[in-house]
This record gives structure tokens, sequence and C-alpha cells, in this order.
């Protein structure tokens, strides 16, 4: 039950802005990494951003962009930070003040590459205009092709969305930001398959990525992998993924982070989705084990106390008549059934009338009715 709550609360697929993670095997060096004689102004960029210093971050991406141009993520991180600033006016001029074909006067970069740019900081009406003048001024460009890609999928323009996503890939098969779009577009389509295969690709580039972790676990339809992407969200700290997001290492926003943690943290939700496997393998006792520990972090979400209500309720089953003090253990499981079942009503879980069922069940018991099986 609680895979399938975690779908209706989150979003199928969450595709941030322009973001990186990793070089892509056929795309230029010079749009994800920074020329050598950059790279300490980089590092310090990044460890301005670690500790919070906006301005210094600020000037020491402006250093990065004039002796790397190119470089992608300088540029994208930027202008985030420019608009943490409250200088979105300043950031949006500063890319949208050249024509398709002039040079940025500065550092002589090509206009293709800042319009590709400029175009997430456009008005809704001007983004398509200017990310086709992208591409048109440099076809083997992949961040235009995968930004025009995702605002035509955005529009639900599906057949122009999936000729630019696949071009971008076809350009640089490493895009994350490109292979996010494109298992969105499959999702919509229906091919789950092809979906699957794209968040493959994507979680090599973005291993730290907890969120899409867990999305992935939800859709990949095999149990072995299901488990391994759960478990892999337990290994990565909340604290590693935040600092992944501001330095751009996942294709995720701290939003969206902060937008689906008002339900459920992702850890919550991991161990939720995890207890429903062993469960099925018939590993009760670790099941609770792991589910005691999602109560610990949240107990007011209420998936956890289901499924400890069916560990619990299973265990009594399996108790009973097993040993001399079965019935007494049994009991107490079955009180511990009753006590999460009813923790889950109070908490307004979608399946009240399944879990009335089972408690009224639950208070027949003394008239002589077995527990049912619990799945």
């Amino acid at each position: 039950m609680s895979r399938r709550v975690c779908r209706a609360v989150v979003a199928i697929l969450a595709v941030a802005a322009i973001g990186g993670c990793r070089l892509g095997a056929r795309c230029d060096p010079a749009l994800q990494q920074p020329v050598p004689a950059a790279q300490a102004e980089w590092e310090a960029a990044l460890a301005a951003l670690d500790r919070g210093d906006l301005p210094q971050a600020v000037a020491r991406l402006r250093a990065v962009r004039e002796t790397s141009p190119r470089f992608v993520r300088a540029h994208l991180l930027y202008q985030d930070t420019m608009i943490a600033l409250g200088k979105e006016t300043e950031v949006r001029q500063e890319y949208q003040g050249m024509g398709v074909g002039q040079e940025h006067e500065r550092n002589q970069e090509p206009s293709a590459l800042w319009h590709a740019l400029g175009a997430r900081l456009a008005d809704d009406a001007d983004r398509i205009p200017q990310l086709e003048s992208a591409v048109e001024a440099d076809p083997g460009l992949a961040w235009a092709h995968f930004g025009l890609g995702f605002e035509r999928l955005y529009r639900a323009d599906r057949e122009q969305a999936e000729i630019h996503l696949r071009r971008a890939v076809a350009l640089d098969p490493d895009l994350p930001e490109a292979r996010l779009a494109l298992a969105r577009l499959h999702f919509r389509n229906g091919d789950e398959a092809a979906a699957v295969k794209q968040y493959e690709h994507y979680l090599q580039l973005c291993p730290k990525d907890a969120l899409h972790w867990l999305k992935y676990g939800m859709a990949v339809g095999d149990e072995e992998r299901a488990f391994h992407a759960y478990a892999t969200v337990l290994t990565i700290a909340p604290e590693e993924l935040e600092r992944a997001i501001h330095r751009r290492d996942v294709v995720l926003t701290l939003e969206q982070l902060r937008r689906y943690e008002q339900r459920c943290s992702l850890r919550y939700a991991a161990r939720v989705n995890l207890s429903e496997i062993l469960m099925a393998r018939g590993k009760y006792p670790k099941a609770v084990s792991v589910l005691e520990e999602a109560v610990a972090e949240n107990a007011e979400c209420p998936d956890a106390h289901f499924n400890l209500g069916i560990a619990y309720e299973n265990l009594a089953r399996l108790t009973a008549g097993t040993e001399a003090r079965g019935a007494g253990r049994a009991s107490a499981f079955s009180e511990q059934a009753a006590h999460h079942w009813t923790r889950y009503l109070a908490l307004g879980g979608e399946q009240r009338e399944r879990v009335r069922g089972w408690l009224a069940d639950l208070q027949g018991r003394s008239a002589g009715r077995p527990p049912d099986h619990r799945e």
C-alpha cells in the first residue's frame, strides 16, 4: 500500500532547470568543466556556496566565466545565485542583451549558448523563440536542444519534444537533464520500461539524487533493483543531498525537495517501501525494525503505521501455536497491530475503510475467528 500512496504523493518526475552532474562522453569538454586556470576559482566558488556566502560566490563565478565562458554549470550557478541575491532583473539583462550572431563583448562567446542559457530566465512567451534561435545558430549545441525539448514537453507538444530531447542525448549521451526529460516523456506516453532506462542512465550520472533513487525504485518493477534503490536512499544523508543541490550535482532544486518532504522525508518513504519488499519475502521482524525507524523519524505520517499493523498481524498469525507461550506473544503482536492501525485512522490514512474492517476482525478474535493474512 505504501508504494501506492507514495506514487500519489510524488510526481513521477521533477525536472529542474538546467543543471549538471558529470562530463558527457561526446560533449565539448569546455561546456562541462572549467579550464585548468579557472579550477581554483571554481573550487572557491563552490566553497563560498557551501558556507552561504553568496556575494563571494558571485564574484568567484564571474571570474570563472571570464576564463571558461563555455562552462555551462558556472553560468547556471551564477544565475541562481544572482536571483537568490534579489538581482534577477540584472542577470536577465546580462544574458538577454545580445542578438543571434553577435558575440558577448567581454569573452567573445557566440550567442547561441547565451541564448540557450538566457531562455531559462525569459518570460514564458519568449522561451521557445529564444531557444529556436539558439538551435538555428548552433544545431550541435545539446543544451539548446534540451531546453527546446523541455519547453515543448511542458507545453504538451510531445512529438517536437521527443525530436529535440533525442537530439540532445545524441549530441551528449551523458546530459542528465535530457535523460530525466526523456523519462518524463516516456511516462506520459505510457512506456515505463523506456522511462526506467532513462532513470538508470541518469542515476549513473547523478548518484547522490536520493529523490530520483526513490522514484526509480517505485517505477522499476523489479524487486531486487527496487530494494537496491531504497537502500541507496538511506545511504545519502539529508545534508549530503542538500549540498549536492546547492552545487548542482543533481538535477533537483531545494524547492522540489521541500515540497516533497512536506508529506514525508525521502528516508521515511524509502523505509516504508523497503518494508513492503521485506514482508513480501516473509521477513516480518526485519520489516518491523525498518518501520519502527520510520515512525521514530516521523510519527505523524500514516504509511508506516499501516504497514506496521500488517507486519505485526502476520507475526501474530505465525506465532500462535508455535510454542508454549505462542498464544501470549500472538496476542501482544495483535495489540501492536491494533495500536498502529488505530493511529493510521487518526492520521487520516487513505485506506480507512479497509483498516476499519481489519480492526473489526481483531475485536472479534475473542469469538474464535482466526486472524486474516494481511497483504
